[in-house]
């Protein structure tokens, strides 16, 4: 369960006060004066702007349109996602650690590209692949297109000559991709490994559980998929101080951590600008209607068995439900991959049972 703090459950009971009444205006009066003195607190202006009715800042925000470029920027250098990316590196390397001699990935919400050409270059660097063959999806065609382009650069500078690429826009959970895969890997799909950084965690979980059957079926050598380290799939009531609580924790260590790393203003304004909108959202939403479903250690452990998958690695812990100072990667094989970020993202690592 989510640690709830004084903030959190004063903030729950100021959302939950009747639109227009005098106990609204004095709780938004003490939020604005908290918010003096911090005004970093992401979840805390959103707050503030639902009790003022002001038309709030936030958005959703694709890779297209004004915002495309520092919405790139985000994801390309936010130390918690770039955690994500030295993870999936360090899992696809070890999968590939025996003797096979073409790297062969599926990448589902591929996005730009940035994030698994991170991990080919990560492997490649480290041992001389012959070949590459990968598989793109992305529900966007322009972001099949920029990926593309950063895996052919990739590999050409590592002087990989036998490239093969696949791109099929469409949702990951579609059938048609579910056999593009399997016809573009044929006889070799045991030794394929499906990453989705970040993009699973976006589905409910019927949805979840739609897709992971599907990859069950295709019987690949592993599935890493990553995840923001909060839990809105496990507190599914709205304005709760608990909802309040997880998404205050994970959407301002998100922003302060950004800002932290130097990001530029207009890349911070884009932050605020999307990841505000998915706080808002959380906190205001049912389960079922929520845009965003960051789920928790257990109720991955509960997906995958129900899906035919097993965790690979189970010692693994959310850091905030169980301190612990244990690398999360089941290997002792990389000394070369550096970890920055424990606490905003986890990667779950998963076989078939």
């Amino acid at each position: 369960m989510a640690y709830v703090s004084a903030l959190s459950r004063f903030m729950s009971q100021a959302l939950k006060t009747e639109p227009g009444s005098t106990r609204r205006l004095e709780h938004l009066t003490t939020l604005c004066q908290i918010m003096l003195a911090d005004p970093d607190d992401l979840v805390l202006r959103i707050v503030c702007d639902i009790l003022a009715d002001r038309e709030s800042e936030t958005g959703e925000v694709t890779y297209q349109g004004e915002h495309a470029a520092s919405f790139s920027a985000f994801f390309n250098n936010s130390p918690a996602i770039a955690n994500l990316r030295d993870e999936f590196a360090a899992w696809t390397w070890v999968a590939n650690a025996r003797n096979q001699l073409t790297l062969r990935l599926c990448d589902l919400g591929c996005g730009d590209g940035v994030a698994i050409s991170h991990v080919i270059e990560k492997c490649i660097s480290k041992r001389p692949f012959r070949g590459v063959r990968i598989f793109l999806n992305d529900t966007q065609e322009g972001m099949l297109q920029k990926s593309s382009v950063n895996v052919t650069e990739i590999c050409k500078q590592y002087g990989i000559e036998d490239l093969d690429i696949y791109e099929i826009p469409g949702p990951a959970q579609s059938p048609s991709v579910t056999t593009a895969i399997r016809t573009f890997f044929k006889e070799d799909m045991d030794q394929v490994i499906v990453t989705a950084a970040t993009s699973i965690h976006h589905m409910p979980f019927d949805q979840k559980v739609v897709l992971l059957k599907q990859l069950a079926s295709l019987r690949p050598a592993l599935l890493l998929i990553g995840d923001a380290n909060s839990e809105h799939d496990v507190h599914n009531e709205p304005l709760s101080p608990e909802i309040v609580a997880c998404t205050s924790r994970l959407y301002g260590l998100l922003y302060r951590s950004l800002k932290e790393s130097g990001a530029t203003k207009d890349v911070l304004k884009t932050a605020r600008f999307f990841l505000g909108s998915e706080a808002r959202n959380i906190i205001m939403k049912p389960a079922s209607e929520r845009i965003d479903y960051h789920t928790s250690v257990g109720h991955w452990r509960d997906l995958l068995h129900l899906t035919g998958f097993v965790l690979k690695n189970p010692e693994m812990t959310a850091p905030h439900l169980s301190p612990s100072t244990t690398r999360r990667l089941n290997t002792d094989h990389i000394e070369s991959f550096v970890f920055e970020d424990e606490s905003l993202t986890f990667t779950i690592a998963a076989t078939l049972r």
